[in-house]
């Protein structure tokens, strides 16, 4: 009787493990009390311009401040690289350090996103770059998110979640 169960446990256990690794998984990052997933993503057109769409959800018990600023990057399968990106739903600091960006929000200049415990927040990024030599299939994602509690009022209390997908697929 016991051989049976443990026959019967290997054959479940090895549906289970073809059918999971059937399923494709969707890219996501979880770290410092974000959980980011991949929402949309499109492939390079003709001109090179592609879009990722993210959802971010907050799963620290306080209510997180976000921004980003220098340190974005996709990467595709083809080796192009791009930098160029326009953000929708967090904000982007342009100083060149990051005590400048905290010294303008502290200043009311730079307006940190706002995500309450549980809850989430869709992040579209907009890159521009040189045509693709080819089809691009995948993308490798890098996103350095500056987060803070909202309670917290020193600028030591931000810290960096560098966000990354790797191999976001496109084709």
């Amino acid at each position: 009787m016991q051989r049976i169960s443990v026959i019967i446990a290997t054959c479940m256990l090895s549906l289970i493990a073809t059918a999971s690794a059937q399923v494709p998984q969707e890219p996501r990052f979880s770290s410092g009390g974000l959980n980011v997933k991949l929402n949309r993503a499109t492939p390079p057109d003709k001109n090179g311009n592609f879009v990722l769409s993210l959802v971010i959800t907050n799963t620290d018990k306080a209510t997180a401040e976000l921004f980003t600023m220098r340190g974005v990057q996709a990467v595709t399968d083809r080796g192009s690289a791009y930098e160029d990106v326009s953000l929708g739903g967090l904000p982007f600091c342009v100083e060149y350090e990051s005590r400048g960006c905290h010294a303008a929000i502290a200043k009311g200049a730079l307006t940190p996103l706002s995500i309450d415990q549980d809850k989430s927040a869709v992040v579209t990024l907009s890159f521009a770059g040189d045509p693709p030599s080819g089809k691009v299939c995948a993308i490798d994602f890098s996103l350095p998110i500056h987060r803070r509690d909202r309670n917290a009022t020193s600028p030591d209390a931000w810290r960096v979640v560098a966000v990354g997908l790797p191999n976001i697929k496109v084709c």
